[in-house]
């Protein structure tokens, strides 16, 4: 995310986008998850437009950036999960950087 160079208002709306996701678990209405999303997407959109229109890829980088963080976080949470399985013990600072409390 650093090489982007994100301003405040680029960082707080992929912040947006990012917690109105509508396939993360347990979310019943997915659609109207989507929905609440969508106003966040189309301001990023035309801030990108508007502050950068030389770097037409700008928008699309931003949220291919999104997906790589989404699936890190999955990735780490399957790990967790499977070294609790394992009854493995994770350091006590870990534990309480992840909130996984044993």
């Amino acid at each position: 995310m650093r090489r982007l160079g994100l301003d405040d208002a680029e960082y707080a709306l992929l912040i947006a986008i990012n917690i109105f996701s509508a396939d993360r678990p347990n979310v019943q209405e997915p659609s109207r998850v989507e929905a609440l999303q969508q106003p966040y997407v189309e301001a990023l959109l035309s801030y990108t437009r508007i502050k950068r229109p030389q770097d037409q890829l700008r928008f699309p980088r931003m949220l291919m950036k999104l997906v790589s963080l989404r699936t890190l976080s999955s990735v780490h949470s399957e790990q967790v999960f499977a070294l609790r399985l394992q009854d493995k013990k994770l350091p006590p600072l870990l534990s309480e950087i992840w909130d996984v409390h044993e």
